[in-house]
């Protein structure tokens, strides 16, 4: 059908010929009111709803639809009474509890928010949806999500960074991501990226890659991830990339996950030359307790040109206030270690340490515009033994979000590591995005 393959004109000139024909039938009424609303003319899908509901008002699905439209228009407490209704019919209907808690996030109601959220669960323990509310209620984020009862993730994502240093390096990256909510259970990713690289003393390099991941769902707690791809360097080279992973949710707040990779590695001109790849363990441990976060990550990897890096780190920090005005504070430690110190021109120091203290404002007008603004200072060490230098990078990202639209920028300035110091560089994202 038209629907499924987004053609939504066609689809609503269908629908209106088939109910001429068939004007008693409420199912064909409610498929054109929801072809309406993927055209977001609410107030046609509205009428068509409250049509149907007039020729039977114990339509469960046109008083789902017609609360959705209602709230995806701002008219939120004419929707939660219809979510009302049919909790109080159903006990167990899992898309008005999911609803209703979407509408009472929007208004700020975290305790009547967060009581229909463990409602609900107690009847559906394994929805993924009402879990994730209910830890957005208690981490303090609320804010709206796209109303709908078949909450599926549909993302399309281009974008454009650029970055330099006091090295004489210049980056050009530009990128696509495709994200795919298949079924409850399945979400594919898909990423394509071209790198465009000068370096002083180097000839320019380009370097083209892609890769699919999907992601599979196993119950509440463990998530498979399975992926695949390639990337070609500029003298033509192609080398098989691949990824698999396993992400654990034990107990509340804690996500644990172990994968193996092998990835691409061209962080500049000079490296590309050699292409690289690196291939090996990673593992990361997160805490998300209210309005803390808590991380640690490790990996392992063998680089093709013979070299074996160690990484590792953790941070931890904390948000103050709520989504309209927060402030952060922090810690974050990082460690690198390579087996030779090559002289291949990417980050390999035989050693590098960094101890960065944390702090920030982030803030949103209306829901509109949002920004972040982080500033880290600490110390840094780029041998093995050696001295403790200052060290500090800032970052200020700004994104506006317009219906299904949102469009983002973004500045940091850091430390890059080079085999032969850290350089200070310079960066910029500019990024689009649409949600289907």
């Amino acid at each position: 059908m038209d629907m499924l393959s987004r053609d939504f004109s066609k689809a609503v000139h269908l629908l209106k010929k088939s109910l001429e024909q068939h004007p008693e039938d409420n199912r064909l009424r409610v498929l054109l009111g929801r072809a309406y609303l993927y055209q977001a003319k609410e107030a046609l899908a509205i009428k068509e709803f409250r049509e149907a509901l007039r020729r039977d008002p114990q339509d469960r699905f046109a008083r789902l639809e017609l609360a959705r439209a209602l709230a995806d228009r701002g008219d939120y407490k004419a929707s939660s009474q219809i979510y009302r209704n049919l909790l109080a019919a159903n006990a167990g209907d899992e898309a008005a509890a999911i609803g209703l808690t979407n509408n009472l996030m929007c208004k700020k109601q975290a305790a009547e928010a967060l009581r229909v959220a463990n409602q609900g669960l107690a009847h559906h323990p394994d929805s993924l949806v009402l879990q994730e509310y209910k830890d957005r209620i208690r981490q303090g984020v609320f804010g709206c999500d796209a109303n709908v009862v078949e909450r599926k993730v549909k993302t399309l994502e281009s974008g454009v960074n650029y970055i330099s240093d006091s090295a004489g390096d210049r980056t050009w990256e530009f990128s696509q991501r495709f994200n795919y909510e298949i079924t409850a259970h399945v979400l594919n990713r898909l990423r394509v990226e071209e790198r465009n690289m000068t370096s002083t003393g180097s000839a320019p390099a380009k370097v083209e890659a892609e890769t699919d991941t999907l992601q599979f769902g196993l119950g509440r707690w463990a998530i498979l991830n399975l992926g695949g791809g390639g990337v070609t360097f500029g003298d033509g080279t192609a080398r098989t990339l691949y990824r698999a992973g396993l992400d654990f949710h034990p107990v509340k707040s804690l996500w644990l996950g172990a994968g193996f990779s092998r990835t691409p590695f061209y962080p500049d001109a000079k490296a590309a030359s050699y292409d690289l790849t690196a291939e090996g363990w990673h593992a990361l441990a997160a805490w998300r307790p209210e309005s803390w976060r808590v991380k640690g990550w490790w990996s392992r990897e063998h680089y093709t040109d013979g070299n074996l890096a160690r990484r590792g780190g953790a941070e931890v920090y904390r948000w103050f206030g709520g989504p309209a005005l927060s402030i952060q504070t922090g810690y974050r430690y990082t460690n690198y270690e390579f087996r030779v110190d090559l002289d291949h021109g990417y980050f390999s120091p035989d050693e590098y340490q960094s101890h960065l203290g944390l702090t920030g404002v982030r803030f949103r007008v209306k829901r509109v515009f949002h920004a972040e603004y982080l500033a880290r200072v600490g110390a840094e060490s780029i041998s093995r033994g050696g001295p403790f230098q200052s060290a500090w990078e800032i970052s200020l990202r700004n994104w506006v979000t317009l219906g299904r639209w949102e469009m983002g920028g973004l500045y940091f300035r850091l430390h890059l590591l080079q085999n032969t110091g850290a350089f200070v560089s310079h960066g910029g994202r500019f990024y689009v995005r649409y949600r289907f």
